[in-house]
């Protein structure tokens, strides 16, 4: 009632203000990643999402985009 707090709570109150976000950094990625990819050229950025999204192997994404598998 008179205003004051225990060392112990003032304590985990700075650890909760000091404390980073788990999904901050999740967001962070995926917003660099967003402009990797959209620096991409429409085929490399397919390939990529062939390779990352569908986990697609390379004999596979080469047939899909019909391309030589060393290309």
């Amino acid at each position: 009632p008179d205003g004051w707090i225990s060392w112990a709570r003032y304590r985990a109150f700075l650890d909760a203000l000091g404390s980073a976000d788990a999904g901050y950094d999740r967001a962070e990625e995926r917003a660099v990643l967003r402009r990797g990819l959209a620096a991409l050229p429409e085929r490399e950025r397919r390939i990529v999402l062939l390779r990352y999204a569908r986990d697609l192997s390379q004999r596979e994404i080469a047939l899909e985009i019909g391309i030589s598998q060393m290309h």
